[in-house]
């Protein structure tokens, strides 16, 4: 999938840590451009030949001081 990054991004994969600056059209896999479209630091440029639209990912709760544990 093709993405124009629209704002810096830093998304750690599978021990891999890469940096996306704005204005760069990167191409990358779903799971990926699912956490940049969910930063909203990302546009899609080309779904390429995705069968269904990428979602962004759902976004995870932040802990809260109230929270047991």
């Amino acid at each position: 999938m093709q993405l124009r990054i629209t704002r810096p991004a830093v998304v750690a994969d599978g021990g891999t840590t890469r940096q996306f600056m704005p204005g760069l059209t990167v191409t990358v896999a779903d799971t990926t451009a699912a956490r940049l479209l969910r930063l909203q630091a990302a546009v899609v440029v080309d779904a390429g030949d995705a069968d269904t639209p990428v979602e962004p990912e759902a976004p995870r709760r932040r802990r809260k001081s109230t929270d047991a544990g």
